[in-house]
């Protein structure tokens, strides 16, 4: 595929503890004869021999894992609830995947009231007034905001490789009114953004340098 194209992978009732088998199942579906004849004349190193099980998969400095047979293939997992996703392109990316918690209205107040003490800890100030202006008007929009913040996140530190740490409060990915679609922060490389749909009760969003077109496919149930 070009680099601005990404395939994003979706396992439904998905184990955790099979994460290494799905991704398996990605990468060779991704490096498939149909996925394959779009990497002609891309200059991309001969593929490693052998299955993709025996490919040496390593973590880079921050955990980030990679083939080292491979580096040129990127990808990122994540798994909540009962989903599993992975993206893969031939150029540096995140996705990440939230499950919004749910609860009766009895909850709700305390509820937003929690995401709103993690907002003001480790979002961006323009990202915690986004979250706030939600929790105004008597609808459960917050939740939808919180969790599309933090995936949004999420997915650049994956994207970055710097993970989850000081810098996660130090960029934006809204403007204090909505969700932005590009982020530039001055510490790590810019980046576009695109959230998707999977079903009601998920955020989930793809970051990278950028992206043209995201080809979603099912892998199944397990």
């Amino acid at each position: 595929m070009k680099e601005g194209v990404i395939a994003l992978y979706i396992r439904a009732e998905a184990a955790r503890e099979a994460s290494r088998k799905y991704l398996r199942d990605a990468i060779e579906r991704y490096l498939s004869s149909d996925e394959r004849s779009c990497r002609e004349g891309r200059n991309l190193p001969t593929l490693p021999a052998g299955p993709v099980s025996s490919w040496r998969l390593e973590k880079g400095e921050h955990g980030k894992p990679f083939y080292q047979d491979a580096p040129w293939l990127h990808f990122s997992i994540s798994h909540s609830g009962t989903f599993w996703v992975c993206a893969v392109s031939g150029q540096p990316l995140g996705v990440d995947l939230q499950e919004r918690r749910r609860k009766g209205k009895a909850a709700a107040k305390n509820e937003s009231d929690n995401l709103g003490r993690i907002a003001a800890r480790f979002f961006h100030p323009a990202e915690a007034q986004y979250f706030s202006s939600m929790t105004q008007d008597g609808s459960r929009a917050w939740e939808t905001a919180f969790y599309d913040i933090w995936a949004a996140k999420e997915s650049y530190v994956k994207y970055s490789g710097e993970g989850i740490g000081k810098t996660f409060g130090e960029f934006s990915v809204s403007d204090g009114k909505g969700l932005c679609f590009e982020v530039n922060p001055s510490f790590g490389p810019p980046a576009m953004l695109r959230f998707l749909e999977l079903e009601p009760g998920y955020s989930l969003c793809v970051c990278a340098e950028r992206i043209e077109e995201v080809r979603v496919f099912d892998l199944g149930l397990p």
